[in-house]
């Protein structure tokens, strides 16, 4: 099996378990990514139990693809997919940054789902390291390049401060997982607010919409209410 691109570190014992049953009951449901050299991008995981169960592998063939493409597109996949922890988090916006330097701090967040503040101290320390070059300019999403203000160009050179720039991204990366509680309490209201408008309550043979939150979801008013005023105060897009 090719692993050029396999840049994460394997799943648990748990959670290849849980994938392999997965994998036994419904099959591989999605196709493993290759290039036209037969590497494999992303899905290294199940092509490894595919062969040991004996099963149909599919595969999709991405081609015209450079390393560094590829590699970005394997962050890409992985951190959509994958519960990765704080330090997994950090090496692979490192390694993003270590392959495409020239892209702004908001380009690498988003390919990777990530808080732009938490890519921009990341760059701060590695830059200071001399890990990746020190640049004047960044390229944006529309591929415009553009020079960076000068203020944040020299505070990157000199900001060496480890503890404080530690301290910074574990602030970024809890804020971000605050905003992604906010995203999931805002879709379980938008989606308590269908049950109620569309009463699909009684589907379940319930005839009132609070006696099945507080029997079914033990859920009270309050917290009801408070869903409900999550789902209103962000909408889907502000909540992405």
């Amino acid at each position: 099996m090719s692993v050029p691109y396999q840049l994460l570190p394997p799943l648990a014992p748990d959670e290849m378990a849980e994938l392999r049953a997965s994998i036994e009951l419904h099959g591989i449901q999605v196709p493993v990514l290759v290039d036209e050299n037969g590497a494999i991008i992303d899905g290294h995981h199940r092509r490894h139990i595919a062969d040991e169960l004996g099963i149909v592998c599919p595969t999709e063939t991405r081609e015209g693809l450079g390393d560094e493409e590829k590699r970005t597109l394997a962050r890409t996949l992985n951190t959509a997919r994958r519960h990765l922890t704080r330090e997994q988090r950090r090496e692979l916006i490192a390694g993003q940054l270590r392959d495409t330097p020239q892209q702004s701090d908001r380009q690498i967040a988003a390919a990777l789902g990530v808080d732009h503040k938490t890519v921009s101290t990341q760059r701060a320390g590695l830059a200071s390291t001399g890990e990746i070059p020190q640049l004047e300019t960044r390229e944006g999403a529309d591929g415009k390049t553009r020079k960076l203000p000068v203020e944040k160009s020299k505070r990157l050179r000199n900001d060496a401060d480890y503890e404080a720039l530690d301290a910074l991204t574990e602030f970024h990366e809890r804020e971000q997982h605050i905003k992604a509680v906010l995203r999931r309490q805002a879709e379980a209201g938008r989606i308590l607010r269908e049950i109620r408008d569309k009463r699909e309550y009684r589907i379940e043979g319930y005839r009132k919409f609070d006696v099945f939150c507080r029997e079914c979801l033990d859920m009270d008013a309050d917290e009801v209410s408070e869903l409900l005023a999550l789902a209103d105060r962000y909408s889907p897009e502000v909540a992405a």
